[in-house]
């Protein structure tokens, strides 16, 4: 009889140890949830910061491209005396396709920006 009071006085440390880990995994999980619920938190700030900079560099590329194309117009205008009627009349000289979704065109006066 002796023992098995010994062996359930050694459960006793035990079973504390697993109820304390269980409270301890419950609050931190509760700070964890409260925590992703936040709108101001780092990884967020992070995610927009990398959109933005996505978004900036993408429009500093079609930017960079505008300027070839207006390049292309003029050289065009300079070897023809007139301007192209359209940008697809300067793919030759560019070497690649020129997406006119992204440009605006006025072949009246050679005059080329980006669309808004």
């Amino acid at each position: 009889m002796n023992w098995h009071i010994h062996t359930f006085k050694q459960k006793v440390p035990y079973m504390n140890c697993v109820k304390t880990s269980l409270f301890a995994l419950l609050f931190l999980l509760a700070v964890f949830i409260s925590g992703c619920e936040q709108k101001d938190n780092s990884i967020s700030k992070y995610g927009d910061s990398l959109i933005n900079s996505y978004d900036r560099s993408k429009k500093a590329g079609d930017e960079a491209t505008l300027k070839g194309i207006q390049d292309a117009v003029n050289a065009y205008h300079a070897a023809n005396g007139a301007y192209p009627v359209s940008l697809q009349d300067i793919e030759k000289i560019l070497g690649s396709p020129v997406d006119s979704a992204k440009y605006q065109y006025n072949p009246e006066n050679g005059e080329v920006r980006l669309k808004s």
